[in-house]
């Protein structure tokens, strides 16, 4: 008997060992990537008008300068044209934690679609992305809001949500 509550014990131990060490591994890798990341922030009018000319700014912030090569492309929707600027460009820069870029569309008709900003950063297996868009003076699309109450059905069982009274403390 004490030999199989011995065995359980020493079971258990090595588990938490290596349940420790992959979640330790996890949180360095995830520190890693936060300090090489990569973010565009867009600034521009906040609404247009037809047969117009809008200036917009790109904002491109990092947290790690290095010289690897981040590649920006620039997708114009339907009926828009880039007057100022590059469609697409290769950015290397080993000074600057912030870059600035700045950018003239010509429109037409004022755009369905968004301008999107795309940063491809690093080079071999560790390449990040990111993005962000011009809207044209548009708000930001939002998830709807989920149900608050009532069972969800899910492969054809209700699920009832479950509240749960945090212990009360005297």
């Amino acid at each position: 008997m004490q030999l199989k509550i011995f065995s359980f014990l020493i079971i258990a131990l090595l588990l938490l060992t290596m349940n420790a060490k992959a979640h330790a591994a996890k949180r360095s890798v995830h520190s890693e990537q936060n300090s090489a990341s990569v973010w565009l922030e867009v600034d521009g009018a906040s609404g247009v008008q037809a047969n117009s000319v809008v200036d917009v700014r790109l904002k491109i912030s990092r947290n790690m300068i290095t010289e690897a090569p981040m590649k920006l492309v620039v997708k114009l929707p339907e009926g828009a044209t880039l007057e100022l600027g590059l469609i697409s460009e290769t950015i290397i820069d080993a000074q600057s934690s912030e870059i600035e870029k700045n950018y003239r569309i010509r429109i037409g008709q004022v755009p369905v679609g968004d301008v999107l900003f795309e940063m491809l950063t690093g080079t071999g297996p560790v390449v990040t992305r990111s993005e962000a868009a011009y809207r044209f003076g548009r708000p930001e699309p939002k998830l709807p809001t989920p149900a608050t109450s009532g069972p969800i059905t899910l492969n054809g069982m209700k699920i009832y949500p479950v509240m749960i009274t945090p212990p009360q403390t005297n």
